[in-house]
């Protein structure tokens, strides 16, 4: 540590010779600095000068005048992703330090004109002779936002289009003096070899679906000495995309918990513990706030969203830039699962997961929700299981075990989408054969689990599972019990689940799917506050069957579903009257 230290102080002092020892601002840039990184301010300062030179707003009041950088932007983004290099054996030359930089900023904080000054400049500013830009979603007209306001900002620029040429219907600007182009990128990777990109703009990542464009990217590079991902977007609301991947991997940088010397994270958010009510909080998560909005139509949008907790989860969500997982989101899908990965950092357990097998509950009595599908989708068997004889439900503690089910056909169609596959080799979901719901394989499952744990009773959705659970309960002697889906039955159980993840008092081993499932739920709440679960709209490729199942179960354990009442004591005594 003391070696590390003396290395560091000479390095910083060399800096400060230099004059770039402010830009040293955190551990990363401390560790990068050791490695033998550098500030070069004249590369810096060109990016901006030459946005100031050649570069226009197209929109609003701001039309027509040079694109100044905001002070966000000078001392966050562009200095630093343009600054910071190193000398590279490899390339004989110096080169750029970041090769990836993940931008997260609220709604109107000016996403699509930053996107647009780096395409612009990556093309025709940073001297690269035969670049190859790119604007890129899996939607080609989100993909086009971006590129369409490189457009009109060249075209708002007469020194720049004495050098660019546009053709809007190809979706091209091109340089023709240095054969270079910027183009809108297909959602196909099949159609995309021989990238050979130079930077690719990804706009607003968090509404991408699937990640198949996302993997072909890493092979997008290859051949560039000074290459460029620049991902920027706002939060979103699924925290299985590869967004929030990105997300937590840009937070595990710039906290420093991984070291990524290439990979530059500028996130700007309300923390869990900022009121978002306050005005600093505002101003802590929008750093345009006063130029790109103002602050009474700031105002005006909170007074507006606070009329409804629907309107204000999602004013949160694109005002301050925080993740949710649901449109009304219910449940804490990190206190449910912190993960294995994280548990391995402490000596504690951390919120419900544990680390437990079928083998560890063999023998012991439990209760199953069967969440059934009808033909196409998800099938959810949940196992609640008392840790104790108590009778004090909110003393009381649960362990589950959980069960997924789900037709190839399906998997297959949604593969871009949800990572089926990849659940289905940590046998966290079984996909059947065919593109229905294979009720023999389910039936045969549950009887396995009854021969492996005393199930008490199987709680069940009438309406649907009436028949399987009917050969079940005749066949091989299974308790069922009616679940009808109201709200009155689902009232007690989703409140007693609410508590239990908040305490911490309900266990799981990990399951992927779960989690998923989890994250997706979101309540619907009568006058009496009662809550039901309520199911992702038509089209929505969530789930949340398996909470449902876990609510079915545990409905049925708070009940005592199945227990034998208590044998009547003068039924099976002779009594003697005096």
């Amino acid at each position: 540590m003391a070696k590390r230290s003396g290395k560091l102080r000479t390095v910083k002092a060399r800096a400060r010779r230099e004059g770039w020892a402010k830009w040293i601002r955190s551990e990363a840039d401390e560790r990068a600095a050791l490695a033998g990184y550098r500030f070069e301010v004249a590369r810096a300062e060109h990016v901006e000068t030459w946005g100031a030179k050649y570069l226009r707003h197209c929109e609003g009041d701001w039309y027509g005048k040079p694109f100044e950088h905001m002070d966000w932007q000078r001392s966050e983004l562009f200095y630093p992703l343009f600054g910071w290099v190193h000398d590279s054996e490899e390339w004989g030359r110096t080169v750029r330090r970041y090769r990836r930089c993940y931008v997260q900023v609220p709604k109107k904080m000016g996403k699509s004109p930053t996107g647009a000054y780096v395409g612009l400049y990556m093309l025709a500013g940073d001297g690269e002779k035969g670049a190859k830009v790119f604007s890129a979603s899996t939607d080609k007209n989100q993909a086009s936002i971006v590129h369409n306001h490189a457009c009109a900002m060249a075209e708002a620029s007469p020194a720049l289009m004495k050098r660019l040429r546009i053709n809007r219907t190809t979706r091209t600007i091109s340089y023709p003096a240095v054969n270079s182009s910027y183009a809108v990128l297909s959602a196909c990777p099949r159609r995309n070899e021989g990238w050979n990109a130079h930077c690719v703009v990804a706009d607003e990542l968090h509404k991408w679906y699937g990640r198949e464009l996302w993997d072909a990217l890493k092979w997008a590079f290859a051949s560039r000495a000074e290459p460029l991902l620049f991902v920027i977007t706002t939060a979103g609301d699924d925290t299985t995309s590869v967004c929030y991947e990105q997300y937590e991997y840009a937070k595990a940088v710039a906290d420093g918990r991984l070291v990524d010397h290439a990979y530059l994270p500028v996130i700007y958010e309300a923390e869990p513990e900022d009121d978002p009510h306050a005005e600093d909080t505002w101003a802590k998560a929008n750093p345009s706030l006063g130029q790109t909005v103002k602050w009474s139509d700031f105002r005006s949008d909170y007074q507006e969203a606070s009329q409804s907790a629907g309107l204000f989860e999602a004013w949160k969500q694109l005002r301050l830039n925080v993740w949710r997982s649901s449109v009304q989101p219910w449940l804490d899908a990190n206190r449910w699962d912190a993960g294995p990965a994280k548990r391995r950092r402490t000596s504690r357990p951390i919120d419900c997961y544990r680390d437990y097998t079928e083998a560890d509950l063999a023998g012991r009595p439990c209760w199953a929700g069967l969440d059934l599908s009808l033909t196409t989708d998800l099938t959810a068997l949940v196992l609640v299981f008392p840790e104790d004889d108590t009778e004090d439900l909110e003393q009381a503690t649960f362990r589950t075990l959980c069960y997924f089910w789900l037709p190839e056909a399906t998997a297959e169609e949604e593969r871009k989408k949800i990572t089926w596959t990849k659940w289905a080799e940590a046998s966290d979901v079984t996909l059947t054969e065919g593109s229905e719901t294979d009720f023999d394989a389910i039936r045969e499952a549950v009887v396995d689990l009854a021969e492996q744990f005393h199930l008490m009773c199987l709680l069940y959705d009438p309406m649907y599972a009436a028949y399987l659970t009917q050969r079940l309960e005749l066949e091989h002697g299974i308790p069922r019990a009616t679940f009808g889906q109201t709200i009155m039955n689902f009232a007690e159980p989703s409140a007693m689940l609410e508590r239990l993840i908040s305490k911490g008092n309900i266990h799981h081993n990990g399951n992927q799917v779960m989690r998923w499932c989890v994250g997706n739920v979101a309540v619907k709440t009568d006058c009496n506050q009662n809550m039901r679960p309520v199911k992702p709209r038509k089209g929505d490729v969530r789930r949340i069957d398996g909470v449902v199942a876990n609510l079915m179960a545990l409905g049925g354990a708070m009940k005592r579903e199945g227990e034998q009442p208590p044998a009547n004591y003068y039924q099976d005594n002779d009594v003697e009257f005096l």
